[in-house]
């Protein structure tokens, strides 16, 4: 089989993100993902080429360093790597054209993924990716809070900040996050100790050139961050679940903000069972729009509730690769990259118990 991966910011698509005036910004929003965007790519496509499948890649020729392209070409002679400047675009869909089926790895970020995605199926490309619908409502992380408060999944108190300066999250007792409605990882995302201390940062920001509606407020959940990993076709398959690594680094001294940031992860994770992770993937399943496919990450908070018991809060829905295919690969071989394409069930590969399973990170 032939098979295209495409991976945004590698192979082009930080060239289109922002224009050269917003440089500064660019390189704060993107780059803390580009290395975790070509990990990702490097490991699906050496995965794919050992279950036999001839696989082709973009690369953008003017911002991956030689040792990784070095590194990408020598995965073996069934890697095809096709260099792309300024027209990745064009090229991306005359790659994906020849092969059977694609898979795109691509922040939600302005709507990135969603939009490469139809513009591939508009040209008659095969990818494996979520319906529109579901790709709409996972990459809105307003629409995702929507939806599952709605379906009652435990869910922090989330607003848009249009919503959030006309009122309640003014709780001053708990600290709160702002990010990105269309965010990926932990990219652009700040805490607050408090509200006051968001609305007073906010009122400094009114002469900048600022957007609201891009950006939501929730309230941040105390507890262990943690994600688990989904294979959707005609139903969900739960891959496994890892604790994330999460960083807190001060924006100036005293003034209660902090960045917060995505330094990897490491399992299996112990600390809940098969059965309430089941349970939680399936009401997340039940109150999203149906067309889910292939990889599905869900991050969420281990939370221990007033009666000592723990609560899986849920956080966000990524309707793409996630890093943690890095780990999970590490206990499943390169035959979970067939899972990925829906060539194989993944029920092939999970004989072996979890607990059994050595401890990995990534």
């Amino acid at each position: 089989m032939k098979v295209a991966v495409l991976e945004y910011l590698s192979g082009g698509g930080l060239r289109d993100a922002l224009p050269d005036s917003e440089a500064k910004i660019r390189d704060q929003l993107f780059q803390p993902l580009f290395q975790e965007g070509l990990s990702m790519l490097s490991a699906l496509v050496q995965d794919l080429v050992q279950c036999g499948h001839e696989t082709h890649t973009c690369i953008d020729r003017d911002l991956v360093d030689s040792t990784n392209l070095q590194s990408l070409r020598q995965c073996s002679p069934q890697l095809h790597i096709h260099e792309v400047g300024s027209g990745w675009q064009q090229r991306w869909t005359e790659v994906a054209c020849q092969c059977d089926r694609t898979i795109v790895i691509a922040p939600e970020i302005e709507q990135q993924l969603q939009k490469i995605v139809s513009q591939l199926r508009d040209a008659g490309v095969c990818v494996v990716a979520s319906s529109d619908p579901f790709l709409h409502a996972a990459g809105d992380k307003l629409v995702t809070a929507q939806l599952l408060r709605a379906a009652s999944v435990p869910h922090p108190p989330t607003q848009s900040l249009h919503e959030f300066e006309s009122d309640s999250l003014s709780d001053d007792t708990v600290p709160v996050v702002l990010k990105r409605r269309d965010g990926a990882g932990c990219a652009d995302m700040l805490r607050f100790e408090s509200s006051r201390m968001l609305r007073n940062w906010l009122d400094r920001k009114r002469d900048t050139n600022w957007v609201d509606s891009e950006w939501i407020v929730q309230r941040w959940q105390a507890g262990t961050a943690a994600s688990m990993a989904i294979i959707a076709s005609d139903r969900w398959r739960i891959v496994g679940a890892m604790q994330q690594t999460i960083s807190l680094s001060p924006e100036g001294p005293g003034d209660g903000v902090a960045r917060v940031a995505y330094l990897g992860g490491q399992g299996p994770l112990a600390l809940i069972s098969a059965p309430q992770l089941l349970q939680s993937m399936e009401r997340i399943c039940d109150a999203f729009p149906s067309g889910a496919m292939g990889w599905i990450g869900i991050d969420f908070i281990l939370s221990e509730t007033s009666n000592g018991s723990v609560e899986l809060v849920v956080i966000e829905v990524n309707p793409r690769l996630t890093t943690s295919f890095l780990g999970y690969r590490q206990w499943f071989g390169h035959l979970l990259a067939d899972c990925v394409l829906n060539n194989l069930d993944l029920a092939d590969l999970t004989d072996q118990p979890s607990s059994e399973r050595g401890q990995v990170s990534f």
